[in-house]
């Protein structure tokens, strides 16, 4: 267990603190239910990244296959880090934790902004209601949490992320554009040269990629549209291609390209709130290379950078 800690925690995110003056120790580990879910306890100085959880979860998984679920029970003693990196640490912790009758709206919490100013600590979100609901119900909760588990005593604010907030109307405005205008076929040839992915920020603009689509995802919209999300790797990097498509079209889509392919596509750059990254809203894609496996076979889940 110490191994996969030591391999999976992003200790150069934790704080501006030597690896050598964190410390954690395991308590407990109780097995319980028909579903073999294991709660681990752990007391640390400091707080793991939350974006480290999944992996930790699914490395203790595969080590031990009977294990379904993996738990944490988490107890800070003696904390080493900074209140301002214990909020930035915790705050992602506050936002998932699954409560009953939590509203809605803590979604639309930002994790990675905050400001503090003496006992004045204010939380950034995108939405006017969503801001109305979480200053009535969630910050007093947080207050809690906070006191409760690290001593920090703030009164919490919520208010609109202006920046983002626009960024997200922008994108929204975007994709539905792109709705009505993939009526059509995606499927057409990309003219033009590709640049390399990892020079395409949110600020590029309309881009041109080649590469290699190592995973295909889709989700229902409310339109009656499918989301498809393309994940696209060139010698440099990985990036997100989406677009919204009729079922018909999604359809053809999937059987024109598949995981392995080398596919170039044209598209809008632009930042996507959601996927909090940038990503490529596709107006065309081209299949330059087909792979020469079946969908299904031992390519369709190939090394992405192995082009």
């Amino acid at each position: 267990m110490d191994e996969i800690i030591q391999q999976m925690v992003s200790w150069e995110e934790i704080g501006n603190h030597d690896k050598s003056e964190y410390r954690y120790a395991f308590g407990t580990a109780k097995i319980a239910g028909a579903n073999m879910a294991i709660t681990i306890s752990m007391e640390l100085n400091f707080i793991i990244p939350y974006a480290n959880l999944d992996a930790i979860q699914e490395e203790i998984m595969k080590r031990a296959p009977d294990i379904q679920r993996v738990l944490f029970s988490f107890t800070y003693r003696d904390m080493i880090v900074t209140e301002p990196e214990i909020i930035q640490g915790y705050l992602p912790y506050m936002i998932h934790e699954k409560e009953a009758g939590r509203p809605v709206a803590v979604k639309a919490i930002l994790d990675d902004v905050f400001t503090i100013e003496g006992g004045e600590l204010t939380l950034y979100a995108i939405g006017e209601i969503a801001v109305e609901q979480l200053n009535e119900t969630v910050a007093p909760l947080f207050e809690k949490k906070l006191a409760e588990r690290f001593g920090i005593k703030k009164k919490i604010t919520f208010v609109v992320h202006e920046e983002r907030y626009q960024r997200l109307k922008e994108l929204k405005r975007l994709q539905e554009e792109t709705e009505t205008a993939h009526a059509g076929t995606i499927i057409q040839a990309v003219e033009g040269d590709a640049v390399p992915i990892c020079l395409i920020t949110q600020d590029s603009g309309a881009v041109i990629i080649q590469g290699k689509l190592f995973k295909k995802k889709t989700t229902k919209t409310k339109k009656d549209r499918t989301g498809i999300t393309l994940f696209v790797a060139d010698q440099t990097t990985v990036i997100l291609a989406k677009s919204f498509l009729t079922e018909e079209k999604r359809q053809q889509l999937d059987e024109y390209v598949h995981e392995g392919d080398i596919v170039k596509i044209s598209g809008t750059a632009k930042f996507d709130q959601f996927e909090r990254c940038t990503v490529i809203l596709i107006s065309a894609i081209e299949r330059v290379r087909r792979t020469d496996s079946p969908k299904n076979g031992p390519e369709s889940n190939p090394d992405p950078f192995r082009i």
